[in-house]
């Protein structure tokens, strides 16, 4: 069985038309203004248990006991010893 294709005709065009245009964007990536942050690094020192834990609290009641409060407070102390020299 075979089919007569010059008795199909021609295809009939899409009523849909083109696509819209794309909008050319500013790339974020090249434009990044957020300030350059240092990268952080760990230090480590040993003190006694009881100064750990007088720290830890200390640090907790200034600046709330969340993620990063240790470290805040030690550098609060730092700006502060480099501050009073």
């Amino acid at each position: 069985m075979s089919t007569n294709l010059s008795a199909l005709g021609k295809p009939k065009a899409a009523q849909k038309g083109e696509p819209p245009k794309r909008n050319k964007k500013k790339s974020v990536i090249n434009e990044d203004t957020r300030p350059e942050v240092e990268k952080a690094k760990g230090i480590q020192f040993m003190i006694p248990p009881s100064v750990i834990d007088e720290f830890g609290r200390e640090a907790g009641e200034v600046f709330g006991f969340t993620k990063g409060a240790k470290s805040k407070m030690f550098l609060k102390l730092w700006e502060d010893y480099k501050n009073s020299r």
